[in-house]
């Protein structure tokens, strides 16, 4: 039977095939949206009943916050472990694979297990980061009957103004009579024109996979770069790099120096002392660089100083004794 409803324009239909085709899946499984914090509000509309908790992996992005909001939803942000003890049948898990601010991500066994810890729920994977990681959780479509996997026309590629991007379903949610799905989505479906941009840019494989390629090698070679000033370096399956400091001040500090694409990876605690150092093709490695070996510089001063100190101190009291 076809789903598509009678507004659905060639340019919507013409990007949901080269999707289907693209990711090798049904094409009713194919769900354009404008804005992803819109569609995933609806989702958890939809899914969640009186005992039902929005678990998100943390930290999560704002729009996921919103979303739980808007939604009259509890969201608890929880750590990969506390996930998997924690979720229950009508849980709604939200997770990025990989994490879209550390870069840590989830095997296709573990995502089968946490959509078996939530049968009356759903398991929602947020792959933004796919073109980079390249693991997904779409061929889980056919063998799950509870997960949703959404991808987007990245900004990466310096397209995206409000997080357009699809939805991959699996066929047993779109058969759900009691959900409604079809009619609900597609009335909120990607508008005409933005369907015609992201078709035009989704086509430009080439381009895209260059870009990609560029981005990896300026990542592997600032990775060995940093290392060799002396600090731990973590590559990440994204555009990003993980890069340990001193402290969380020192964090702070090279994150408000304005001329270097860093941020410092909220909500916990644990990571206070990692930066995040965005790839792209058009930053200044070497003022990068620079302010790191200026860090380190001054983490040896501060330690020869302390050690000076100490030395001092018993130097006075050896003399005392005496």
């Amino acid at each position: 039977m076809n789903r598509i409803p009678p507004t659905q324009t060639t340019e919507q239909a013409g990007l949901r095939r080269a999707v289907a085709l693209k990711d090798a899946v049904e094409f009713d499984s194919v769900i354009l949206f404008e804005d992803s914090s819109l569609f995933i509000e609806e989702l958890l509309k939809q899914y969640s009943v009186s005992n039902s908790r929005l678990l998100a992996l943390s930290p999560c992005q704002p729009e996921i916050v919103m979303a739980a909001d808007r939604a009259d939803i509890d969201i608890v942000q929880l750590s990969a472990e506390d996930i998997i003890e924690t979720a229950s049948e009508a849980d709604i898990i939200f997770l990025e694979n990989p994490n879209r601010s550390n870069g840590s991500n989830f095997s296709l066994t573990e995502l089968k297990s946490l959509s078996a810890r939530t049968p009356d729920g759903l398991l929602l994977i947020d792959e933004y980061y796919f073109d980079f990681l390249r693991i997904s959780a779409a061929p889980l479509l056919k063998e799950l009957n509870n997960i949703v996997v959404l991808r987007y026309f990245n900004d990466w590629l310096g397209m995206s103004i409000k997080d357009q991007g699809y939805a991959l379903v699996c066929s047993s949610i779109l058969k759900s009579e009691s959900k409604n799905f079809n009619s609900q989505f597609y009335k909120s479906s990607m508008s005409r024109n933005s369907a015609r941009i992201c078709y035009e840019q989704f086509g430009r494989s080439r381009q895209r996979n260059n870009q990609i390629r560029e981005i990896q090698t300026r990542c592997l070679k600032l990775a060995r770069e940093i290392t060799d000033i002396g600090l731990i370096c973590r590559l990440t399956a994204a555009d990003f790099l993980i890069i340990a400091v001193e402290s969380a001040e020192v964090a702070a500090e090279l994150q408000n120096q304005n001329q270097l694409n860093l941020e410092t990876i909220h909500n916990q605690n644990r990571l206070t002392k990692l930066l995040r150092c965005q790839i792209t093709l058009t930053e200044a490695d070497d003022e990068l660089l620079e302010s790191l070996r200026r860090a380190v510089k001054t983490k040896k001063k501060i330690s020869k100083q302390k050690i000076r100190a100490v030395q001092r101190v018993k130097n006075l009291k050896a003399l005392h004794m005496n």
